[in-house]
């Protein structure tokens, strides 16, 4: 190629470079337009990156609030769906400066708090939601969930009730007829406390047993909490069934 076709292709590239607005010469509304675009596509991270520049552009920011936070809630699922539970905990809590009263950031907490040994925690989330919205028979499931994984089978059984009343389907039922198969058993058990374990056995002949459980348990927990430097501030039940 010779110079002067040389330079009159730069510069034809130059012309068209310059034509393109680059992100950062972007109008708001361009860059709101493509944000939306992107979330529609359900590609959360970018869609929030420009709206998030459109949002320092903007004489009134809060006009993207709800947008925003959508995205978030967006992004928090899609971290949770993919098992990411440290990223979905952080995306919640971005979700949280936009729509603090959305039901479904509190419950997409709680799932997180519950996949972490937090049950207090989730069940924090989950009396939060409700007092957003008593009538959500998701919000219920999840409580029942909880106080299950705490071991209060009464208090599991009330909320999965509640479920059902409001509309919960299956899967809830079949939680319900579990929590209340093993609380129907776990009433007839003899208890012995001990630690974060709470160890239940079927009939007499199995307190050695239960007291062998209970230590070994307990060692357990020290010396993996110690390499971990983590020890869960739950209850953990253990139930010692019968053959029968």
């Amino acid at each position: 190629m010779s110079c002067p076709a040389f330079i009159g292709s730069l510069l034809l590239a130059l012309f068209f470079s310059a034509a393109s607005p680059s992100l950062s010469d972007a109008s708001p509304q361009l860059l709101i337009d493509e944000g939306v675009a992107l979330y529609n596509q359900q590609d959360y991270a970018a869609a929030l990156e420009r709206l998030h520049e459109a949002e320092q552009r903007l004489p009134d920011p809060k006009i993207l609030k709800e947008l925003l936070g959508t995205a978030y809630l967006g992004l928090a699922y899609q971290q949770l769906n993919a098992g990411d539970y440290r990223a979905a905990l952080g995306s919640f809590e971005s979700c949280e400066d936009y729509l603090p009263d959305d039901v479904r950031l509190w419950q997409g907490k709680a799932v997180v708090h519950l996949h972490g040994g937090q049950n207090s925690a989730a069940e924090s989330a989950l009396q939060t939601a409700l007092g957003i919205d008593a009538e959500q028979p998701q919000t219920y499931q999840l409580l029942g969930q909880v106080l299950y994984a705490s071991g209060e089978m009464a208090a599991s059984r009330d909320a999965l009730r509640r479920a059902l009343e409001l509309g919960g389907g299956a899967a809830t039922e079949a939680l319900l007829a579990k929590v209340e198969a093993e609380w129907q058993v776990e009433r007839e058990m003899s208890r012995d406390l001990g630690g974060q374990f709470r160890v239940a056995y079927a009939d007499d002949g199995q307190v050695d047993l239960a007291m062998d459980v209970l230590q070994t348990l307990e060692y357990a927990y020290a010396e993996l909490g110690s390499e971990l430097d983590y020890y869960p501030d739950v209850d953990v039940p253990v139930l010692l069934y019968g053959r029968k």
